[in-house]
C-alpha cells in the first residue's frame, strides 16, 4: 500500500491530510490527520484545521490555537 501526506499551509488555517491507494472499488481513502496543539493555559487538544500562527509566550512556543488565543488579547 502507498501512503501520502500533504499538508496546505494556508494564509489562515493550515491542515495535514493522508491518502492512501485503495482498490477497485475505492481508489483513494482520504483523511485529515488531527495535530495537538497548546493553549496559553497549558491545555492540549486535537484538531485537524490549526490556525497558521506561531507565538513566543511566557517561555513556550505555541502554534496553532494557543498561539491566534494571544494574538487577540
Amino acid at each position: 500500500r502507498t501512503t501520502f501526506v500533504g499538508i496546505d499551509f494556508g494564509t489562515s488555517t493550515t491542515v495535514a491530510s493522508c491518502a492512501v491507494l485503495g482498490d477497485a472499488e475505492v481508489p483513494v481513502r482520504t483523511r485529515p490527520v488531527p495535530v495537538r496543539q497548546s493553549l496559553p493555559d497549558g491545555r492540549t487538544f486535537e484538531h485537524h484545521l490549526v490556525p497558521t500562527v506561531v507565538a513566543w509566550h511566557e517561555g513556550r512556543l505555541l502554534i496553532g490555537a494557543g498561539a491566534a488565543e494571544i494574538q487577540s488579547c
